[in-house]
């Protein structure tokens, strides 16, 4: 197996993969590009580095407490798990290399954690998420059937329930930080036709480029044709309460505007990557930012207040800590009575697609109402 990153892995699935309204052309159009990182994605590396250095027992380096406590959910479980006492025998794997090739070049991969519990041939797949910005339904996901399928076939041992995990600790979820799907060795061996479907048809010289929200991981955006058309297209749209509209091109222009900022946002990207490396587009240059004024390093209150003729509270602010600091210091006695000592107070509105389960705004005016009449 190729120890280098599949072009059609699972991680990169919701972006290729046809039949979930993927686009197959992006891997023919990204072959060659440098793939750039972002302070997001070295993020979640650290927070896979961290997690697997704590359950192997190895020294590690530094981590902000936001790391260290949400890595600390998914260790939990993980530990949890392997030292289940109805599981006399545990099998455990972290960065669990799989390869199901025999299904097509290209398909292979790794998975955050397998366990297998030789008693009751139960197979659990874990994958962490560090990210906070999309919740991820563990339930017929894709890739989490990707890495389950893998995972199956690098035991070789017979499997008579599986469990696909989503560890989500930043990232809000009315069920909670820890998410699972129950299925079974079929619905998978199902799953293979339709992966197999999606893997060929990224092959194809003329595979479609389908733009759309899974752009923002695609590396070829800079550069992809069918993106820059569709964004250009949507620039074109105007719309005022002062002249008649369609709501219905309105409606799908907004669900589409995620996918032009991509765009935006990529070019921008690329061409500063471009000057950094000495090749800045004719017409543009690479300058320093506004300097922020701020003290020097071996300054500090006593001694500045001393030089400038201040009392100390004239020159810095002491204030209450935020409900969400307070709560990753608390010990649980603290925990039981946090939640009477806060309030939840919206920051405002904002637009989103109907398919969002919070309620809306008019719902919720009609509830309140409704509970005083």
């Amino acid at each position: 197996m190729s120890t280098t990153h599949s072009e059609i892995g699972a991680s990169s699935y919701d972006r290729w993969g046809k039949s979930l309204g993927g686009c197959p052309g992006s891997v023919r159009e990204s072959r060659g590009v440098e793939k750039a990182t972002s302070e997001f994605a070295e993020e979640g590396t650290k927070g896979h580095e961290l997690a697997y250095s704590i359950l192997n027992g190895q020294p590690y380096g530094d981590a902000d407490e936001e790391m260290a406590a949400a890595v600390q959910v998914y260790v939990d479980y993980v530990n949890e798990l392997a030292d289940s006492t109805d599981n006399a025998r545990v099998w455990r794997k972290l960065e669990q290399k799989f390869d199901l090739t025999k299904y097509y070049p290209g398909l292979f991969g790794t998975a955050d954690c397998v366990l297998y519990f030789y008693a009751t041939k139960r197979l659990i797949v874990v994958d962490y998420k560090h990210g906070a910005g999309v919740a991820v339904e563990p339930a017929e996901n894709p890739q989490l059937m990707y890495y389950g399928l893998g995972a199956m076939h690098s035991l070789g041992l017979p499997v008579s329930s599986i469990e696909l995990v989503i560890v989500q600790p930043r990232c809000h979820h009315h069920e909670g930080p820890i998410r699972s799907w129950k299925t079974d060795s079929w619905r998978l061996l199902d799953f293979v036709a339709d992966l197999i479907d999606d893997a060929k048809a990224t092959e194809d010289p003329k595979a479609e480029l389908n733009p759309g929200d899974h752009c923002r991981w695609c590396p070829a955006k800079p550069k992809c044709p069918a993106l820059r058309s569709k964004a250009l297209a949507l620039a074109e749209q105007t719309f005022s309460p002062l002249t008649t509209y369609d709501p219905a091109k309105l409606s799908s222009t907004l669900g589409m505007l995620s996918t032009m900022e991509t765009w935006i946002k990529g070019v921008r990207e690329f061409a500063y990557r471009e000057a950094e490396q000495g090749r800045p587009p004719p017409g543009w240059k690479l300058v320093d930012k506004r300097a922020n004024r701020k003290w020097r390093n071996d300054i500090n209150e006593d001694h500045l207040a001393r030089n400038l003729g201040l009392k100390n509270p004239e020159i810095y602010d002491t204030k209450l800590k935020s409900p969400a600091q307070i709560e990753k210091i608390l010990c649980p006695a603290g925990l039981k009575v946090f939640d009477q000592f806060i309030v939840k107070e919206s920051s405002g509105k904002t637009l989103v697609p109907d398919t969002d389960k919070r309620s809306s705004v008019k719902e919720r005016a009609v509830t309140d109402f409704d509970s005083l009449t």
